[in-house]
């Protein structure tokens, strides 16, 4: 049984904007950055000049290895989502991964939790980050809910493989691009 259009609006209603505020959490480098000017015609015995490639911070696998736990929240009126990952990054290249996902929604009475968890691998490549995560086991801890929402893709994911662009790292802190976001989280070492 599909969602009521009424639970997908709030949804969206809530996520857009969320997703739009909480990329402004920590200043990105292109804030700082002029645009790129265009590159001029160069003569034709010369290749055209390229515009540099922009900066990404970067991480080693030696700071990445240990326990991080990341952050995401919109929220919309009354309505929100938190979303808590906690990653365990092993030297040996395999990950422990849990998610915890909150939706409340007083404006239509419903509330849901999901915890899932799973075991996978995880690879770096420059300042991208890989984790697969083929198979998690879900936990549903909601309540006020309609059941139908479990089955939602877009709402509790199949599983927890993702790629994070790293985009600033000092020190136990890490913001990084989700793909499956499609925005920034920031992130803490334990």
């Amino acid at each position: 049984m599909p969602l009521t259009p009424l639970f997908r609006t709030t949804f969206c209603l809530l996520l857009v904007p969320g997703l739009a505020a909480c990329s402004s959490l920590w200043p990105s480098k292109k804030e700082a950055e002029p645009a790129p000017m265009a590159p001029q015609q160069a003569p034709k015995d010369k290749p055209a000049p390229q515009a540099p490639a922009a900066a990404a911070a970067s991480i080693s696998e030696a700071d990445l290895a240990g326990i991080w736990e990341c952050q995401f929240q919109i929220s919309m009126g009354k309505d929100s989502a938190s979303f808590t990952y906690t990653n365990q990054f092993n030297a040996d290249h395999t990950l422990r991964s849990q998610a915890f996902l909150a939706y409340d929604m007083p404006s239509t009475e419903q509330q849901y939790r999901f915890v899932l968890q799973g075991t996978g691998q995880w690879r770096m490549e420059g300042s991208t980050i890989t984790m697969i995560v083929p198979q998690v086991v879900k936990q549903d801890r909601s309540e006020h809910k309609k059941p139908e929402l479990m089955n939602d893709k877009d709402l509790v994911p199949e599983d927890l493989s993702d790629t994070w662009a790293v985009q600033a790292h000092k020190g136990k802190n890490l913001r990084v691009t989700v793909g499956s976001l499609a925005d920034s989280m920031l992130c803490n070492k334990e």
